[in-house]
């Protein structure tokens, strides 16, 4: 049986390359890379599925779907892949990338064993900055889980000091997870 790592792609081809990165590096033993995407001829919808609270677009309301998304990930997606490939979801891991790190980290603020590990690379800190609270409340729960926090040292100020807030929340005074940081 062997871990999956599931990463949240939305069809911009980064899945492949990370996924050889992290068996090079040694953060995955190997396993099986899912990336979640949307087809060529469908909208992208990571602002609407990666986001769990509307926000005003210009007046329009968008996002808040990031609780459906999370539902598919854990009672179809989950399911659909123990039942077809030697897998196990408890042992797997999350990926996501800017709103999908921020993703991340949501959903291990809401249910921090639901996946093996979590890797929040470049997470949108900037878009929801509540999560660091939720995150921090929820880290005396990660039973040892491996989180890896990780950033481009090029990226803007702001994505910058996202991952520094994540990391920090993630080792909150009582956390149960082991937490990395690393910037590229």
């Amino acid at each position: 049986v062997f871990p999956a790592v599931i990463a949240l792609d939305g069809g911009h081809g980064v899945a492949g390359p990370v996924g050889r990165m992290m068996v090079g590096m040694a953060l995955v033993d190997p396993a099986y890379m899912v990336t979640v995407g949307y087809p060529p001829d469908q909208p992208n919808s990571r602002t609407e599925d990666l986001t769990h609270w509307p926000y005003d677009d210009q007046g329009q309301r968008r996002g808040g779907g990031g609780a459906g998304f999370l539902a598919f990930l854990l009672e179809e997606l989950g399911p659909f892949l123990e039942a077809r490939y030697p897998v196990r979801m408890q042992r797997s891991v999350l990926f996501g990338h800017s709103l999908g790190g921020l993703f991340v980290a949501t959903l291990l603020a809401e249910k921090p064993d639901a996946f093996g590990g979590y890797i929040a690379a470049s997470p949108s800190v900037y878009w929801d900055e509540t999560v660091l609270q939720r995150v921090a409340a929820a880290a005396s729960r990660g039973g040892g889980r491996r989180v890896v926090v990780a950033v481009g040292g090029k990226e803007p100020e702001h994505m910058l000091a996202g991952a520094r807030q994540l990391t920090e929340a993630l080792q909150a005074p009582g956390s149960a997870l082991k937490v990395e940081s690393r910037v590229f």
